[in-house]
């Protein structure tokens, strides 16, 4: 049955603190962390990396970062 509710959620997608929390709850952790990788076709950004850290009990975001993966260097930049 958890393993079910586990595949629930990995294909529902975690969007907010509110459903971080749901499947916090489902997993039996204080803390989640989830986030979204997005492609970019730009000259300048190939990538955007998306991390959120959400706190189970409280059903809210403690902490954000997003990373940019440039197209033409290669290189990491972290952004604020």
């Amino acid at each position: 049955m958890l393993r079910e509710r586990e595949q629930e959620l990995q294909l529902s997608g975690i969007t907010s603190a509110q459903s971080a929390a749901q499947a916090g709850n489902v997993l039996n952790v204080q803390k989640v962390i989830f986030g979204s990788l997005a492609r970019y076709d730009s000259e300048y950004i190939k990538y955007l990396l998306s991390f959120r850290l959400g706190d189970v009990d409280r059903a809210t975001l403690e902490a954000s970062e997003s990373v940019q993966i440039r197209s033409n260097s290669g290189r990491i930049l972290m952004s604020e």
